[in-house]
């Protein structure tokens, strides 16, 4: 059994100036591997800056983020301790005169691991494992992921900054109105999406099928390129939905996106009583994340979150593509303050409706 006491992040988004006034430096970051031998955790990050900034000079100053865990929680909650701790800076390390060659990089953690898996008692997160590709194909992953690590901002910057969604139904012809958004809320019924800080109406297909984005709509200022962006797209009339990415290849495309026949997921919340009055937990917050696997050698699964619904009635009822789903609810009381939370794996099927009963939510700790 592992005991799990905290995640301890070694980092350094930003820096210190000679005033003592902190400025932020954001970069990119990603795990090239994790695995975990004897209780002791070995980590691969890599970090990369997103620009090049004045002024900076040969040291980089580490930061310490500290989140507790498990029975740490538990007791640090007990005596009223904080339970995330923030150390800026912890320490300062020199930068190195030359660059190590990706290909070392690659080298080391490849053959690190080799060694390593064959004692491994638990279930790694190394993807892809050493043992099932080769250095060359392993070299190769590693590189893309470092190249994933550039802005976003230099894909718009070579190939336009937009992306052109075509809505089609299952035989091929355009889905005229349907409504297409990023991170849609479903709010008892009406659709909205979270667009540059204002939540506005969704898009509208046009008489081809066809919506705009500008990747500001899509990814926040510092995107990396490896990230991706889900939409979410409903003809209620025809009941059809859709549920797709973004990347980075999208851009200066037009991607065609099949819609499917919805099923429409119900269901019934129960909230705890609360002290402050039986509408103590006023509403409930629930968000949808559909799970599923990749067709790529290198990565074997994804997951994004389509849409969100807030409602006031304690009614579930939205419209689903068909697929595997993670559903997590949430409750607050405002007075009391209080939490309630509760979820399950929903299986959605190709079928008209789905009745998931009662979704129960329980008090937090």
């Amino acid at each position: 059994m592992i005991y799990e006491y905290g995640d301890f992040y070694l980092t350094s988004l930003w820096e210190r100036k000679k005033n003592g006034e902190m400025v932020e430096r954001p970069y990119g970051s990603d795990s090239l591997g994790t695995f975990c031998l004897d209780g002791v955790l070995v980590k691969w990050d890599v970090r990369k800056p997103m620009k090049v900034w004045p002024g900076v000079n040969d040291e980089v100053e580490l930061c310490v983020l500290f989140f507790a865990r498990d029975e740490v929680l538990k007791v640090r909650k007990k005596l009223g301790m904080e339970t995330q701790k923030k150390i800026m800076p912890l320490l300062k390390l020199p930068l190195p005169e030359t660059e190590t060659e990706i290909s070392r990089i690659a080298a080391n953690i490849y053959q690190t691991s080799k060694l390593a898996l064959p004692l491994y008692k638990y279930k790694t997160q190394m993807a892809p494992l050493p043992n099932k590709v080769t250095f060359e194909e392993y070299q190769d992953y590693v590189e893309k992921k470092i190249v994933g690590l550039n802005p976003m901002e230099e894909v718009w910057q070579s190939v336009g900054s937009k992306v052109t969604i075509q809505l089609l139904d299952p035989s091929g012809h355009p889905v005229v109105g349907a409504q297409v958004g990023h991170d849609v809320s479903n709010n008892d019924g009406k659709l909205k999406w979270y667009d540059q800080d204002e939540n506005r109406n969704c898009l509208l297909s046009d008489e081809k099928g066809k919506v705009v984005f500008e990747g500001s709509q899509l990814f926040r200022k510092t995107a990396i390129r490896r990230e991706k962006s889900s939409i979410y797209a409903v003809h209620e009339d025809r009941q059809l939905v859709a549920i797709s990415q973004v990347i980075d290849e999208h851009f200066g495309k037009t991607i065609q996106v099949i819609m499917k026949p919805a099923c429409r997921v119900k269901g019934r919340y129960v909230c705890p009583k609360s002290d402050s009055g039986k509408d103590g937990f006023k509403s409930v917050y629930t968000r949808f994340s559909m799970t599923g696997k990749m067709d790529t050698k290198m990565m074997t699964s994804l997951m994004f979150t389509p849409i969100t619904q807030t409602t006031s009635t304690y009614q579930l009822d939205v419209l689903l593509v068909p697929g595997k789903y993670t559903i997590n609810c949430d409750s607050y009381d405002k007075v009391t303050k209080k939490r309630a939370s509760g979820g399950k794996h929903v299986d959605v099927p190709e079928k008209p409706e789905l009745d998931l009963g009662v979704i129960e939510l329980k008090l937090r700790e």
